[in-house]
């Protein structure tokens, strides 16, 4: 998502950056938070495919994958627009002083 919202005007190569950046960090927390070790929490990037942790369900089919799936594009869609606008503003104050 913030990949393709960096086609807008309006959005920063920060906000898309920290938009990819929170959607890592999404899925990392996902995992650490559902099976509680950090390092299950860097599998989730496989979808829980590969690894030692090994849940009952797995890969595309699994009820989590679906979740995510919902997920993943409103909070990088979300994290990519406020960077994007507080950066924009900030950009405008700093103009309206006199100050760079």
């Amino acid at each position: 998502m913030p990949i393709f919202m960096g086609l807008v005007p309006m959005m920063t190569q920060h906000g898309a950056f920290a938009g990819c950046f929170s959607g890592m960090l999404m899925i990392m927390g996902f995992g650490w938070v559902e099976f509680g070790t950090f390092v299950a929490g860097l599998e989730m990037f496989t979808l829980m495919a590969f690894g030692n942790t090994k849940p009952l369900e797995y890969g595309f089919g699994a009820s989590r994958t679906c979740i995510i799936f919902v997920l993943l594009p409103i909070v990088t869609g979300l994290v990519t627009y406020v960077i994007s606008w507080m950066e924009r503003v900030a950009e405008k104050f700093s103009v309206s002083d006199g100050t760079t």
